[in-house]
């Protein structure tokens, strides 16, 4: 379509859609009505219909969103040699944290548009800037902390060694734990303790979650501790990550947070027999899935005491979201 809009010549035409096809690994699709090619073929195509226009800059939204997990990973890698063979620079928009950093020479992390980070993978992962970023860009352990001083930080009470300096002393940071470098150990009283709470293999390592003082520090070794067991916890000085706090800091976020409002009791009398009347109600609507569903989930409450059939009562209608509107029929 691009080039036919752009007028250009039929040969001209003819060469670059044989060069795109080739780039994208589709010599000989030509012909091929592109409703009998595969999920990832499609997906070359559309890539190739783009590239043909020479853009300068081109911008992929969720592009492998649709595809499964095996033709994503394949798509990935296709996609990373069609831009180093093009030279055209792709702007990719994904929420995938693995995609951004196996497509990426450059990643720009954002959050509510705001740009949090802006590095290369490496930097991103390892370096990471505030707690988004590190939520955001694989797994992470992210622990309030306070910096004692240079090179020396303080979490799971116990003071650690670490590379990092210039927060102040005595000052409330954070620190990123990767779950690949906290080394789980014999209990040893030079290292906090915890206790294993679960231990899930996952091929090529165990991923286990641990409890230590209250916390619960995600840890990943090929080495597997039963839940149960009590284990000591290490990690190298070069692999504890200190950040300032943030707005996304676990413990700013969790005073943030609002306690969950209790459902408010209805001021009229409900019993069975307001059930049964608004049942009456119900059957008189269209709507038979909400009938259907009033019934059924009624049903089990005819066997209960008379006081907690009312309560189940309440508690399924306001459920349904339906009680208010039938205040004014009683």
């Amino acid at each position: 379509f691009g080039p036919n809009l752009k007028k250009w010549d039929k040969k001209k035409i003819d060469h670059d859609v044989d060069e795109m096809l080739e780039l994208v690994s589709l010599k000989g699709f030509r012909d091929r009505d592109v409703t009998t090619l595969s999920g990832g073929q499609q997906q070359r195509v559309a890539v190739a219909r783009a590239l043909i226009n020479k853009p300068d800059i081109l911008l992929l939204d969720e592009p492998l969103g649709a595809l499964d997990l095996k033709l994503r990973k394949e798509m990935q890698i296709e996609l990373k040699r069609i831009q180093q063979e093009s030279g055209i620079t792709f702007v990719y928009v994904t929420h995938d944290q693995e995609e951004a950093l196996t497509m990426s020479d450059t990643i720009v992390v954002m959050n509510g548009g705001k740009i949090q980070q802006i590095g290369t993978p490496q930097d991103i992962y390892n370096e990471p800037k505030n707690a988004f970023v590190a939520d955001f860009i694989g797994d992470s352990n992210i622990l309030p902390a306070k910096m004692i001083r240079d090179y020396e930080v303080s979490f799971l009470d116990h003071i650690f060694p670490c590379v990092d300096a210039g927060f102040g002393e005595n000052a409330p940071v954070d620190v990123v734990l990767r779950p690949e470098d906290v080394k789980l150990s014999p209990l040893s009283a030079e290292y906090p303790c915890g206790e294993v709470l679960s231990s899930i293999f996952k091929g090529v390592h165990y991923e286990m979650r641990v409890d230590c003082h209250g916390e619960i520090i995600l840890a990943q070794s090929t080495i597997n501790c039963p839940p149960g067991s009590r284990v000591s916890l290490r990690v190298a000085p070069e692999d504890i990550q200190v950040m300032h706090k943030s707005e996304n800091s676990p413990d700013i976020k969790k005073k943030e947070e609002k306690p969950k409002e209790t459902p408010k009791v209805p001021d009229f009398p409900i019993d069975m027999n307001t059930v049964s009347k608004i049942m009456g109600v119900m059957g008189q609507m269209n709507k038979e899935d909400y009938r259907t569903r009033l019934i059924v989930d009624l049903k089990p409450m005819l066997n209960t005491e008379r006081q907690k059939k009312a309560d189940e009562a309440v508690k399924f209608l306001q459920l349904m979201q339906i009680l208010p509107l039938m205040k004014g029929l009683f």
